[in-house]
C-alpha cells in the first residue's frame, strides 16, 4: 500500500460478464495501492463480490440499477 493511497470508485454493467472482464484487469492494477469499491448489480456483483471476497482493499456493494427495456 503506498503511503497515500486513493479511494477510488468502479461502477460495472451488470449484463453479462463483458463489462466485468474488461475492468477486472483495471480494478486489480489499482487495487494494489488503493481502497477499491465496486457498484455493481446482477452478474457482475456476483461476479466481483466473489472473486474479492478476501481482498481488504476491494469492497463490492450491490447497487439498483432500473431500467425499462425499449423497442
Amino acid at each position: 500500500m503506498s503511503a497515500n493511497p486513493k479511494k477510488i470508485l468502479f461502477g460495472v454493467c451488470g449484463i453479462g460478464l463483458g463489462h466485468s472482464h474488461r475492468q477486472l484487469p483495471i480494478i486489480e492494477h489499482f487495487a494494489k495501492d488503493n481502497k477499491i469499491m465496486i457498484f455493481a448489480y446482477g452478474n457482475s456483483y456476483d461476479f466481483f463480490k466473489q472473486r474479492f471476497e478476501a481482498n481488504g482493499n476491494i469492497k463490492v456493494q450491490k447497487v439498483a440499477v432500473p431500467f425499462l427495456p425499449g423497442n
